[in-house]
């Protein structure tokens, strides 16, 4: 990438020069540039319930096509190869170009915004920033600060939303618009205007636009694809409204899925093949397309062999054990920002950068996928996203927190250690609750809540490197122990040959126990804050309380009446009242989670 923009941007002569003595020679040489694309939440989650399992797929990698095909954009429009594409996931793409092309990025990116208007009447939107590089700037160490200066200026950017766009894209911005006169014209995933003459249809008594089905169409045929070619034509301007395959094809690109029983066919001067298997590369090459592999980031469950339509989301939460609730798992990599910035300190140069983020996102494309598909194959989980740095699944609540403590036990594995961790938010809720609220739900619980968490590990405070699931934040060491505390009480209540069952008022008690103890942390907060009493006692009139002697006394009615199960209620009973700091804090998560998953149909 750097070889290529040099080769525009520097004469043999200046060319020595900034070799020979980089710091001295302060001319921009380089730029960077970062790519955002704005409004994805909204676009890929306030859909209605007609379809949305089908159709959320498609939209999830329509988006990551999209982001591509404007990074691609960009490079032919100044003549650039693709190696000076360093990424491109997740809604991001990062672009090295010559210095002297700079001033044409206003120009693409007003071009781009005008495209993405006329499409999706503002819903997507490109935020494009860049910053100059001097030949010191490619020296060890000096890279990371110009990231994190390209993050403030696309984080400026956002508080100028749409104003590359000439005077009159703007006026129709700030218009008012009816899409349609009542419900029955309205297409009841995207709400946008619906109508038969549009090429619209009713699909199993839902109303969907031509864009939707699309999308559904999309999702569908990525489920498990052999391939797929990108040929690259000369970019269009897309109608309103244009489906997925149009608005790609307003950037220049004309895409084909190829399904296993389906011959792969290279038209076209110019193009690439995308393999989602190793075994990519063709016994005979052709003129002008080159080929790639990459992992299929995709873990779908099987289709209805008799109507072949994919699961909704009512029948995933069926197949969840105990409540038929569905649930929503978030996970990203926590301070990203900073790992770029500051975790490669003194050694960071742009090509380490790049294979950072490119390692990160064959994680999440490419392994991530592998662990999602057991459930998957269960019929019990879509895993909607992954890429670049974080995932979003949807599933039957109870293979999320399962399927989270995997994804980070082989995300630690990964990274060896603890210096690059990973925080995750689950949100869980009747299998009709709207999609996008169990989503923003999802997102509290891990931008605010899990990442907000504080906890110790042999006494140095952590942060970060949390799971929050049935509204609690827990360290995944203090996750751990609830993880296994519930599957013993599971074990317990279900009983097995030789010992029998526990009766399920077992939960019942734990549950109580664990509200006595909240409501006395609750009122022992309440009396520090009017100073009735002592932030230095806290700690202990929290734990030596009533509840604490209840629990004694219930615990060990307990131990005596189930002895075939003594010594785990025992072991259970010193647990929970031996250690201010212990399990006691989080009882109420292996309670809750223990009669979710032994509740009856």
């Amino acid at each position: 990438a750097v070889t290529a923009c040099l080769d525009q941007q520097l004469l043999p002569d200046a060319l020595e020069q900034a070799w020979r003595d980089p710091i001295s020679y302060q001319a921009p040489i380089l730029a960077l540039v970062k790519g955002d694309l704005s409004g994805i939440q909204a676009f890929l989650y306030l859909i209605g319930r007609g379809g949305a399992a089908r159709g959320l797929k498609g939209r999830s990698f329509f988006l990551q096509l999209l982001t591509e095909a404007i990074a691609h954009f960009i490079l032919e429009r100044l003549n650039l190869p693709i190696v000076c594409q360093l990424l491109a996931s997740g809604g991001h793409f990062y672009l090295l170009l010559p210095y002297n092309t700079l001033g044409q990025l206003p120009q693409l990116h007003t071009e781009i915004s005008e495209k993405l208007f006329r499409a999706f009447q503002g819903d997507l939107r490109a935020l494009i920033a860049a910053t100059p590089l001097t030949a010191a700037d490619l020296l060890e160490g000096r890279i990371a600060h110009k990231w994190r200066e390209l993050a403030g200026l696309l984080s400026e950017r956002k508080q100028r939303m749409w104003s590359e766009l000439p005077d009159d894209a703007l006026q129709t911005l700030f218009t008012p618009v009816q899409r349609a006169t009542d419900a029955e014209s309205l297409c009841q995933v995207c709400y946008g205007a619906w109508g038969e003459a549009n090429g619209d249809r009713i699909d199993d008594g839902v109303r969907k636009c031509a864009r939707c089905i699309g999308f559904e169409e999309l999702g569908r045929q990525m489920r498990k694809p052999y391939a797929l070619t990108i040929h690259f034509v000369e970019p269009s301007d897309p109608p309103a409204n244009a489906d997925w395959r149009e608005t790609l094809r307003a950037f220049g690109w004309e895409v084909q899925i190829y399904q296993p029983d389906r011959p792969v066919q290279l038209t076209g001067e110019r193009g690439v093949q995308i393999t989602f298997s190793p075994d990519f590369l063709p016994r005979q090459l052709t003129q002008g397309w080159s080929h790639e592999f990459r992992p299929l980031a995709s873990a779908t469950p099987p289709e209805n062999p008799t109507t072949r339509v994919l699961p909704s989301y009512e029948e995933i939460a069926e197949n969840a054990m105990g409540a038929t609730w569905l649930g929503v798992l978030r996970m990203d990599v926590d301070s990203l920002g900073a790992l770029f910035g500051q975790g490669l300190g003194n050694r960071a140069t742009l090509s380490r950068m790049a294979t950072l983020s490119r390692t990160l996102r064959y994680f999440f494309e490419g392994y991530v996928a592998r662990l999602c598909q057991q459930y998957a194959d269960q019929s019990k989980l879509y895993l909607i996203y992954a890429g670049g740095d974080d995932l979003f699944a949807v599933g039957a609540w109870d293979v999320l927190p399962k399927l989270a403590r995997e994804i980070r036990q082989k995300f630690r594995a990964l990274v060896g250690g603890d210096h690059i961790t990973l925080s995750g938010g689950i949100a869980i809720s009747h299998a009709h609750a709207p999609l996008y609220q169990l989503a923003e739900t999802a997102r509290v619980a891990l931008d605010d809540q899990a990442k907000a968490h504080r906890w110790r590990v042999n006494g140095a405070e952590r942060e970060k490197d949390a799971l929050c699931f049935l509204q609690t934040a827990m360290g995944w060491d203090e996750f751990e122990e609830v993880y296994t505390w519930f599957q013993r009480v599971v074990q317990m209540v279900q009983g097995d040959g030789q010992r029998g069952r526990v009766p399920r008022s077992l939960i019942t008690r734990l549950g109580s126990i664990a509200a006595a103890y909240q409501q006395n942390a609750a009122h022992i907060r309440q009396r520090i804050r009017t100073g009735t009493a002592h932030n230095a006692r806290e700690r202990d009139l929290t734990f030596y309380a009533r509840w604490l002697w209840r629990g004694v006394y219930h615990l060990s009615r307990f131990a005596e009446q189930q002895k075939s199960w003594r010594d785990e209620i025992e072991q259970l009973r010193e647990l929970l009242t031996g250690n201010p700091d212990g399990l006691i804090r989080h009882l109420h998560v292996v309670a809750r989670w223990a009669e979710l998953y032994t509740r009856g149909k």
